[in-house]
């Protein structure tokens, strides 16, 4: 938890308790003090108390940020630069193999890929969506002949995981945490 203490001229008018320097303030204004409210410092000015004053610390808890919740996969669509990533991160690659044309895919898409529990595991690896009518290389390299076809292919480009066809989110959970064991 942050805690910032802001120091201010006296404003004896809110009889606050001061948690940093434990002064009770009395309720009572000075007429300097009600000048100072009437007729500010110009800024370049020092904010140094007036004569006759006190300063009170005001202490203001902030809470910490939640990290912004992930929504959906962040997919790289391109193999070489998942694998890079995947270097990088000393973490393995989960490879979706799918075309336009393709139900099983779209159905996976829809339902799958977008499951709560599916994406924050999906945080573990570098995902990669491969439309297999447009880089037809990649899929013939590691032997994809049916979609969907899921690959789990570690940092040095081996496969150490592999799911072929439709799975729902729960069993998909499953596939994940195998290749990522």
């Amino acid at each position: 938890m942050f805690r910032l203490c802001i120091c201010l001229i006296a404003m004896s008018f809110i009889g606050c308790q001061c948690p940093v320097q434990g002064k009770q303030e009395s309720g009572v204004r000075s007429q300097e003090t009600e000048a100072q409210i009437q007729n500010p410092a110009p800024s370049n000015e020092s904010l140094a108390p007036a004569k006759g004053t006190e300063t009170v610390a005001v202490v203001v808890q902030q809470k910490p940020e939640k990290p912004a919740e992930v929504t959906n996969i962040q997919w790289v669509n391109s193999f070489d630069e998942g694998l890079k990533m995947a270097k990088a991160r000393n973490c393995p690659l989960m490879v979706d193999f799918y075309a336009e044309w393709c139900g099983w895919c779209k159905k996976l898409d829809k339902e799958t890929w977008t499951d709560k529990n599916v994406i924050q595991l999906a945080q573990r690896f570098v995902c990669v969506k491969i439309d297999c009518d447009t880089d037809r290389q990649t899929p013939a390299r590691y032997g994809a002949r049916s979609l969907p076809t899921i690959l789990f292919i570690n940092s040095d480009g081996k496969v150490i995981h592999q799911v072929i066809g439709y799975r729902n989110s729960e069993d998909m959970i499953t596939e994940m945490n195998k290749a990522g064991q």
